[in-house]
């Protein structure tokens, strides 16, 4: 209230009882996607969160959109905007992860070129069911709804497990089909094969594509960095279980298990299959078997990390799928979009408000590493992190197993619960296997889109290239100055013939602030 009914100032008007935090618009933009039990009044998407009671009011807190965005609150976020996809408490599919899968498919699709930092779907995995992982026998199983199998069948009760995915825009809209073939091996239409088409949008099957939410979210990233801004997903694993698939942390049996064990390699190709986590077909490929399930990226070249690879566009969805043929860039070098993406291995015990619950603890370190608390030329390795109670006992020699996998983890030292390693999802070939590398790449990449926009449309004379070239160099020497970055070299390239189509290229090299990872004592004994 003001003191004063006509002369101006700034008055103070100070409450109580409302100690809370509030969303910042200035810091690092999260986009957070996930199921919720009800929708504003006023609700689009994507809806930016300007106040977090609304939030908690207007989508509820059943569901994993509220909950992922408090988790990524926790972690350092504080920037939002929701995409709902599901609803939490539906029993017609919408609470499946297929009409999840689906829902990302269309945000992915509307936001691709929006500005973003970090890009977090809640409550899926990457080691989420697909039919392409089974046995024959099993697929069989699974599309007739046997009662050998665990799950009912597909179209009459199992919503969740991810089949071969097609879609198509008819009239403006997206329309989506499915098919689960009975040999995943050798995909068909022909029986015991099931197809959920519920459009009739048809196409033979070369049309459909293995899919998988790591690859989704590893895509999406990928376009978006190329156009916009550079941008990070962050995605969890499936929570360890027993023998009765019950969530068992801390059973020994269970956890051991959960990590698995590696493949065995000859020659960089694998002889064995691997198990787990460890053997997980993108950290590790996969041999497979004549009655399934198929091979995965199981050559010398791949030297058994499988791997997250960009292929040539789909020309009707303008997406890359993983089951197409990998394209090379200009190096001739695979495009590894695993470098967008961050898998986090460890679980916690979530605690906010009245909210209790375990949870992966992806969104949480996706608010740490992108939040904007941490320095770019910080890792996150080995930093104090306990957004909440580190469920399981992993040891650090596992631990360390999982981030040789790319897998980012949790570890209990005497000085507290700490991040184990910051890997992305990057194979070991890649030189952006490192967050920290990432991050720097980002911070000049995003540096010089931010300086060079001013200059779209203008004259292509020399004062305005050398304009361009003085402001790009002003963003990057700032990193050097802060120690972002450790050096770098520009050059802005300008041919005739590109001046008359109104191109430029900038041509960076970066020296990274590289990161401490190991220090090794050497002790040595003296007499005197």
């Amino acid at each position: 209230m003001a003191i004063y009914n006509n002369l101006p100032g700034i008055f103070l008007d100070a409450l109580d009882g409302q100690l809370t935090i509030y969303p910042d618009p200035g810091k690092p933009k999260f986009l957070i996607l996930g199921t919720s039990d009800s929708v504003p009044s006023d609700y689009s998407a994507p809806y930016t969160v300007t106040s977090f009671a609304d939030v908690k009011t207007g989508f509820g807190t059943n569901g994993t959109l509220y909950k992922t965005m408090v988790e990524a609150q926790a972690g350092g976020a504080s920037n939002f905007v929701l995409w709902r996809i599901g609803d939490s408490d539906a029993s017609d599919g919408t609470q499946g992860k297929r009409h999840q899968y689906q829902e990302l498919f269309k945000a992915f699709a509307y936001m691709y070129d929006q500005p973003l930092d970090a890009v977090i779907p809640g409550g899926v995995y990457l080691d989420d069911a697909n039919v392409m992982d089974l046995t024959d026998a099993d697929a069989a199983h699974l599309c007739a709804g046997t009662s050998t199998f665990t799950i009912p069948a597909v179209g009459s009760g199992d919503v969740d497990t991810l089949g071969m995915f097609q879609a198509k825009e008819v009239a403006g809209e997206w329309k989506f089909a499915w098919v689960f073939p009975g040999d995943p091996g050798t995909p068909s239409f022909a029986s015991p094969s099931v197809t959920l088409d519920p459009d009739s949008i048809g196409g033979t099957i070369d049309d459909f594509h293995e899919v998988n939410f790591a690859y989704q979210l590893a895509e999406f990233c990928h376009r978006g960095s190329e156009v916009v801004d550079m941008r990070m997903g962050f995605i969890g694993v499936k929570a360890a279980v027993d023998s009765a698939g019950a969530v068992d942390w801390g059973g020994a049996a269970s956890e051991s298990t959960w990590v698995g064990k590696a493949p065995t390699l000859s020659s960089g190709a694998i002889t064995v299959d691997g198990t787990g986590l460890l053997g997980n077909k993108f950290l590790s490929g996969r041999l497979g078997a004549a009655s399934g399930p198929p091979p995965f990226k199981n050559t010398a070249t791949y030297a058994g990390n499988g791997g997250f690879f960009a292929s040539a566009e789909d020309a009707a969805t303008g997406r890359c799928y993983l089951d197409d043929a990998e394209k090379t860039d200009a190096n001739g070098s695979k495009v590894d979009i695993g470098k967008y993406l961050n898998i986090v291995a460890s679980w916690i015990n979530f605690a906010s408000g009245s909210l209790n619950y375990e949870t992966s603890v992806a969104a949480a370190y996706g608010g740490f590493l992108q939040g904007g608390s941490l320095p770019v030329s910080s890792a996150p390795t080995n930093k104090s992190f306990n957004p909440g109670t580190l469920l399981g006992t992993i040891t650090s020699l596992k631990l360390d197993a999982l981030a040789g996998k790319r897998l980012v983890g949790l570890n209990r030292k005497a000085t507290g619960v700490v991040i184990s390693d910051g890997p992305t999802a990057a194979t070991p070939a890649s030189d952006y296997a490192r967050a920290s590398t990432v991050r720097q790449v980002e911070a000049c990449v995003d540096g010089i889109r931010a300086v060079g926009e001013p200059f779209l449309g203008g004259s292509m004379t020399s004062a305005q290239i050398a304009g361009l070239d003085t402001a790009i160099k002003g963003a990057l020497q700032a990193l050097v100055q802060s120690g972002s970055i450790s050096a770098y070299e520009h050059q802005i390239v300008v041919t005739p013939q590109m001046k008359i189509l109104g191109q430029a290229i900038v041509q960076l090299k970066v020296v990274p602030a590289f990161e401490l990872r190991q220090i090794t004592v050497v002790v040595g004994l003296s007499a005197t």
